[in-house]
């Protein structure tokens, strides 16, 4: 049942992700959020001389709906990507079509790895919780997630400033 409440909660959290044509930014600040929050209260009391504790159903929940609409944002703004090069930005003094090209195409790269540790946390989670020895010697950690917000962060940074005049 636990199990089952996380695959809600993650499917719930990718339907979230889907909606619209473009991500909400609201439910994109929240899932930056609440993630680390989730993830943290799941994590918490791990050592490595110790066995993993009991996982906390409601921070479980909330890590896995969170850490879900960040992966599929993450992944949309990749997809999304290489679609913002704009020709009439070289026209007014802004970076050629080429170095535009080069900046998206960064941009996808770094969501993509952006993507890698929530992934990698969220299926080591439901590993907890099912029981999967494979899944659940994958790390529950937020070692790697400030790196992976920097990471999207200057991909959208990087992007917009090549793509405007």
């Amino acid at each position: 049942m636990r199990l089952a409440l996380y695959l809600l909660a993650c499917l719930a959290g990718v339907a979230l992700a889907l909606l619209g044509d473009e991500p909400p930014i609201g439910l994109a600040l929240a899932a930056v959020i609440l993630y680390p929050l989730g993830a943290s209260f799941v994590a918490a009391g791990e050592r490595d001389d110790r066995p993993a504790p009991p996982v906390r159903l409601g921070a479980a929940v909330l890590a896995g709906a969170a850490g879900m609409l960040l992966v599929v944002f993450l992944v949309r703004l990749a997809i999304a990507a290489p679609d913002w090069v704009d020709p009439l930005s070289a026209d007014c003094g802004g970076p050629s079509t080429g170095a535009q090209q080069l900046a998206t195409w960064f941009a996808t790269i770094a969501f993509l790895f952006a993507a890698v540790p929530e992934a990698v946390t969220l299926a080591g989670l439901g590993g907890r919780l099912s029981g999967s020895r494979a899944l659940s010697q994958l790390p529950v950690t937020l070692g790697l997630y400030p790196a992976a917000v920097a990471l999207a962060g200057i991909a959208l940074i990087v992007a917009q400033l090549a793509t405007s005049c």
